[in-house]
């Protein structure tokens, strides 16, 4: 078999695992999040074939991908760049610290951003807490996700 043979069989059954992943995120069979990051890691992976075998990645997904935008797709491969699946085989959230994310000039911020504007609220939770006292922002479903914050008053006793 030759590496281009190789290449194209390779190409075409992640195609395939990315029609099962969009179908099953249409038919409600798994969480936006899940079905995210597994299209965004597939995405990912066909990206260097195809560009291997002289074509352009944006051309090759609008001819053999057309159900999903271009802008979604990078979208998808944003959210799995920022996930280790080793670390997190059934990841359940993501967290962050120390981001600045309204008025951010951070593509990936913007990228992440999209993103959850995008899903509806039950399929994911977000707490935001900036540094201000009142600057609490809380998205979609977060309480469903296990997802609190506290704010609390320390006394420091010196003896």
């Amino acid at each position: 078999m030759t590496i281009e043979k190789l290449q194209e069989e390779t190409a075409q059954a992640i195609l395939e695992k990315i029609e099962i992943a969009h179908q099953t995120l249409l038919k409600g069979r798994a969480t936006a999040l899940e079905i995210s990051l597994e299209l965004g890691g597939l995405f990912s992976v066909l990206k260097p074939i195809v560009k291997m075998r002289g074509e352009n990645f944006e051309d090759y997904v609008e001819r053999e991908v057309p159900y999903i935008t271009l802008r979604t797709i990078q979208n998808y491969m944003g959210i799995a760049a920022k996930v280790d699946p080793i670390t997190y085989p059934t990841l359940k959230g993501i967290y962050f610290e120390s981001i600045k994310w309204y008025g951010s000039s951070d593509d990936q911020i913007r990228e992440l951003e999209e993103f959850l504007e995008e899903l509806p609220d039950e399929d994911y939770g977000l707490i935001d807490i900036g540094e201000e006292i009142s600057d609490v922002r809380l998205d979609g479903c977060p309480y469903d996700y296990g997802l609190r914050f506290t704010r609390k008053i320390e006394i420091e006793h010196k003896n």
